[in-house]
């Protein structure tokens, strides 16, 4: 009896799904990507309309999981959520992900990023809830490989944007600084954008009758021009992590953070796609 190319391509998946399925019950997180979280039909990279590049305020992200593995550096200000390419018009409701190159899907390599990017991407790219290639490897394949770039010069570019537009310096430079007290969302913006030169998307979590500052979101042309958000997508009031747009006033403060242990890198990243937040459309 012969096997067609198929049926010996078939059995090779079928065993490495397999090699997955049980190196996870050996070591969760071993083998974070497995075959089933590919799509079998992956768009191609560089079919998009825009970025968001989205920092993320510690102290509020660890507060809403109550508790983070790795605490926060207060002097590291904001640190990278991630640069994703966004659909036209899709403003966080529709996005590529997963997106094949030529010689297939492209998972993310820490081999193919050089040391001195690494060690940029230690201090502003962290995971607070597991190990921090978990944390790239999720970015990279969820929306890195649809930027058309390679993995060094998406991570690489991610950093330069991020020292480019320092959101701590343009907030310090208009005397908005870490504190319990609410200040006026509109300074907040302000601040933002009048040393960007475009406006930002705030998004805040919701507590106690107050706003607090949880992430930010730039938006940029595909050549990397800073933009107002308004310009290239249809602004939602709801952020799919359950954040929702700033009120009048927010709070922007530092405080305690509660030590948690690291997840494995399935338990935190499951699938690109978020659970839906609590706030509505």
């Amino acid at each position: 009896m012969r096997f067609s190319t198929l049926s010996w391509a078939l059995m090779a998946l079928a065993a490495f799904v397999i090699y997955c399925q049980a190196a996870e019950k050996r070591d969760p997180g071993q083998c974070p990507r497995c075959p089933s979280g590919i799509p079998q039909t992956a768009p191609p990279p560089g079919d998009f309309a825009f970025y968001f590049l989205v920092r993320q305020w510690p102290n509020e992200f660890c507060y809403k999981n109550q508790g983070c593995s790795t605490i926060p550096d207060p002097e590291a200000g904001f640190t990278l959520h991630g640069l994703w390419p966004n659909l036209d018009n899709a403003c966080q409701k529709d996005y590529p992900e997963h997106c094949s190159q030529s010689g297939g899907f492209d998972t993310f390599d820490v081999q193919s990023v050089d040391q001195a990017t690494l060690d940029d991407m230690e201090r502003n790219w962290p995971s607070y809830t597991s190990a921090n290639e978990c944390f790239w490897s999720h970015e990279w394949d969820c929306h890195g490989s649809c930027s058309g770039l390679s993995q060094q010069e998406y991570f690489q570019g991610v950093l330069n944007l991020h020292s480019q537009y320092n959101i701590s310096a343009a907030l310090a430079a208009k005397n908005i600084l870490p504190s319990s007290t609410p200040v006026s969302t509109s300074d907040f913006l302000d601040a933002l954008t009048s040393d960007f030169g475009a406006a930002p998307l705030l998004y805040c979590q919701q507590g106690g009758g107050q706003d607090f500052i949880n992430e930010i979101f730039m938006c940029f042309t595909k050549d990397l021009r800073a933009v107002d958000c308004s310009e290239v997508c249809r602004v939602h009031p709801c952020e799919p992590r359950g954040s929702q747009m700033c009120k009048d006033t927010l709070t922007y403060k530092l405080g305690p953070v509660r030590s948690k242990a690291e997840k494995p890198c399935t338990d935190s990243f499951r699938s690109c796609r978020p659970k839906s937040g609590t706030c509505a459309d």
